[in-house]
């Protein structure tokens, strides 16, 4: 079982389970599917079968973002996987899910991420992440306060320091006569 961090910054074991495609659908629990699964059918016959709690998605970084439209909504969970800590698309996946694509649930990074990466991988949308079994739950959890103000727009909601400032300087030009 994977331990994971979310955006409360509870740390708990993970019980979704990643269906390998090479092997049966467990029976019962919650289980993340690759894209081709949703799209072939073989969710919805899991589903309907009740063989499964949840249905998650499991995204990869050369899934097609476009196919994504007819399955996102019925997905109670969108994780991202990273297959390296130094493999960057799965930032640009999260943008896209969130910015362009709306989706408004609950997104997981997932793979051999380091403790570095989690202030930026929330910014960017990600609202839980799964921690190596070697990193320190505590200093994981301590990553969130690397940072005390940013710096580039993002989906986090924080207006960027560059910007409070400019709307600063335009409110006193404003003012002075």
């Amino acid at each position: 079982m994977q331990r994971v961090i979310d955006s409360r910054r509870l740390l708990a074991d993970d019980a979704w389970l990643v269906h390998d495609a090479r092997e049966p659908i467990p029976a019962g629990g919650d289980v993340l599917f690759a894209l081709t699964a949703w799209l072939d059918g073989s969710v919805a016959a899991a589903r309907a079968a009740g063989r499964v709690g949840q249905d998650g998605l499991l995204l990869q970084p050369d899934d097609e973002l476009a196919a994504l439209a007819p399955v996102l909504a019925s997905a109670r969970l969108v994780a991202v996987h990273f297959p390296s800590a130094t493999d960057g698309r799965g930032f640009s996946i999260a943008s896209v899910l969130r910015r362009r694509l709306g989706w408004d649930g609950p997104l997981r990074a997932i793979g051999p991420l380091w403790r570095d990466q989690l202030y930026a991988l929330r910014r960017v949308g990600f609202d839980s992440f799964e921690l190596r079994a070697s990193e320190d739950p505590q200093a994981a959890l301590a990553a969130f306060d690397t940072f005390s103000d940013a710096y580039q727009e993002s989906t986090d909601g924080i207006t960027p320091l560059v910007l409070r400032k400019l709307a600063l300087l335009s409110r006193s030009a404003e003012l002075t006569p």
